[in-house]
């Protein structure tokens, strides 16, 4: 009788080990696929760059790291020279081919503290964490010119490509993310009007 009724005991254990290790399996799978949702939410699906809803949050740390610091923050605005043409006359696979390079391209100049994010077909925004003085922006601008500008080889044919690039300051001239993008985001239109593939530092 004692057997029997350790034998029932160990079923029982045994079947509530296995229902324990079901729902922990389902709650470890709807973990993921809520991670992958969140990631899906906040990175642009072509590049793997941030979206602007995410850059928005890293930029405000960024902007309070620099007050608390007494330095100064400051987002770039980039806009792509001659993309237009490519995805016209080479194609959208061609076009897609770019923007996946020159995301590539930012990540390798920008520094672990600075966010870059895809905010349109080619646009692209960045957020540069403390900086000292205009010339390091200036710098940064110089860098990704000569980055962006090398040409980029697709299906054994090499396009070729530049960048204009605008720069707001925190926290100067203003004082938000949304009037500092705002700010870059008008002036970047004057670097296209004086020639393109160049850079302007907002005052």
């Amino acid at each position: 009788m004692i057997g029997l009724l350790i034998f029932f005991v160990d079923k029982i254990r045994r079947r509530l080990q296995a229902q324990i290790r079901t729902i922990s399996e389902q709650l470890q799978t709807i973990s993921m696929q809520r991670d992958e949702i969140e990631r899906l939410a906040n990175h642009d699906q072509l590049t793997r760059l941030p979206t602007i809803r995410l850059s928005r949050d890293r930029a405000v740390m960024a902007m309070n790291n620099a007050k608390r610091a007494d330095k100064k923050s400051a987002i770039l605005f980039l806009d792509l020279d001659e993309f237009k043409a490519i995805n016209d006359g080479s194609g959208h696979d061609a076009g897609d081919h770019v923007l996946i390079d020159v995301a590539s391209r930012l990540a390798y100049v920008l520094r672990d503290s600075d966010i870059a994010c895809r905010v349109g077909r080619d646009e692209f925004l960045i957020v540069l964490g403390v900086v000292e003085c205009r010339d390091d922006i200036a710098n940064v601008c110089e860098r990704l010119i000569n980055a962006i500008g090398k040409s980029v080889e697709f299906e054994g044919s090499e396009m070729s490509i530049g960048v204009s690039i605008a720069a707001a300051l925190f926290p100067e001239p203003s004082q938000t993310f949304d009037t500092l993008r705002s700010k870059a985001d008008s002036v970047v239109y004057d670097v296209k009007k004086a020639g393109k593939n160049n850079f302007i530092i907002a005052v």
